[in-house]
């Protein structure tokens, strides 16, 4: 009995060692899939990020993040990425938790499933006058069931409406930004223009007056020399 005791210890402890080994390989893997997740989506989809419903409140954002943050921690995983994964991770619960940016984002996903249930319903009512006749007159009744019931596009959807709302909103911004960087460079080079023509002006006023000042002293030299002249060809007259 005493045998059967010693060998079981080693056995236990292999079994124990193995399932060490497969829940660090198992937690690791883990780790390098969230990070890749993380990744993979926009940063300007901050629930997703997250994985958090629209209708997430401050609690519900820091506990996603305190969950997500032990699995991408740069310190708990070894994916080269891990320190941006983190960097991205922790922007969204930033995004989410000030409450301004929260209302824009969820005003936004409220204009995407609008848009949606828009693009639906035209989408109906051309397949719906699209049909012949008889095909109309067989398909009338489940037609009519169809635009009574309200169209709602799928999470998926709306989601993917939002990120392409965003992403054109951030382009709009970006060509007003350009926009205005190339007015101001404009307006600073025809301000740059004008003072140097102002310049450019007053130099030319100097060097008239310089050389006006030069003239009329050049005339009274000259004057002098005359009378001078005119002055001692008396006196050789009257000698």
């Amino acid at each position: 009995m005493a045998s059967n005791g010693q060998t079981s210890k080693p056995a236990s402890k292999e079994n124990d060692d193995l399932d060490a080994f497969f829940k660090t390989t198992i937690t690791q893997l883990n780790r390098t899939t969230e990070v890749e997740r993380i990744l993979s989506l926009p940063k300007i989809d901050p629930f997703s990020i997250l994985e958090l419903e629209t209708s997430c409140d401050d609690n519900d954002i820091k506990k996603a993040y305190r969950n997500k943050s032990r699995l991408v921690h740069p310190d708990k995983t070894q994916h080269p990425k891990a320190v941006d994964a983190f960097d991205v991770l922790k922007q969204a619960q930033d995004q989410l938790l000030d409450e301004d940016n929260r209302r824009f984002l969820l005003k936004m996903i409220a204009d995407a499933e609008s848009i949606l249930k828009k693009e639906l319903a035209d989408s109906l009512k051309k397949g719906g006058l699209a049909h012949s006749s008889t095909q109309a007159a067989k398909q009338s009744s489940s037609l009519k069931l169809q635009q009574q019931q309200p169209l709602l596009p799928s999470k998926h959807q709306v989601m993917a409406k939002f990120r392409a709302l965003i992403v054109e909103l951030e382009w709009q911004r970006i060509r007003k930004a350009a926009a205005e960087t190339d007015r101001k460079a404009a307006e600073l080079a025809a301000k740059e223009k004008a003072k140097q023509a102002a310049e450019e002006s007053q130099k030319r006023e100097r060097d008239w007056d310089q050389a006006r000042d030069e003239r009329v002293s050049s005339w009274r030299q000259f004057q002098n020399k005359s009378l001078s002249s005119k002055k001692s060809g008396k006196k050789k007259i009257k000698k």
